[in-house]
């Protein structure tokens, strides 16, 4: 292939991939960033030339946590083994956090060996923050549902106390 259409070709794939939502680098099998795109830097405030080369836990979306630093670095382990691992992990951005679904995919030669990783990250606090909301409501009518039945069963019980005082008076008028 000719050498002006092969560059061509990679900085269209260069422009395509910095343009994607979500948060992408490629990974070494090790977890050393060999890429990373624009978005994922941009939400860090940093450039490229600041990440590529790193380990992967040791840059600012990850390295506020030591236990979410190793639970990243299993998750290399168990991609580099030639899984893929998709998970719901909350890292740092530059003015905070978020909740990302985090996807670590192998890819294989034509050995079958892994060759190197991609890591993805979509942004999916809006739907926690959703989940929450439901899962509050939820429980709100949960709650109003047990006290609707409490109350319920509490005029059963009255019906039938109120029944049998009907009897009881009755009789007491017999006599």
């Amino acid at each position: 292939m000719d050498k002006k259409i092969k560059d061509s070709q990679n900085e269209e794939l260069q422009v395509y991939i910095d343009h994607l939502l979500t948060f992408n680098a490629k990974l070494s099998t090790e977890g050393i960033v060999l890429y990373i795109n624009k978005t994922a830097v941009k939400a860090i405030g940093c450039i490229a030339e600041e990440i590529v080369g790193k380990y992967f836990w040791n840059t600012p979306w990850w390295n506020f946590d030591k236990k979410l630093q190793e639970r990243l670095k299993s998750y290399i382990v168990k991609a580099r083994k030639g899984n893929v691992v998709v998970v719901k992990e909350r890292i740092a951005i530059q003015n905070g956090f978020i909740d990302i679904q985090f996807t670590l995919n192998p890819v294989f030669n034509k050995k079958r060996n892994v060759i190197y990783l991609v890591a993805e990250g979509q942004d999916i606090t809006n739907l926690s923050k959703a989940k929450l909301e439901l899962e509050k409501k939820l429980n709100e009518i949960n709650k109003m549902n047990q006290l609707m039945i409490g109350r319920e069963l509490k005029m059963i019980e009255l019906k039938k106390k109120i029944k049998e005082l009907e009897r009881e008076s009755g009789k007491a008028k017999e006599k």
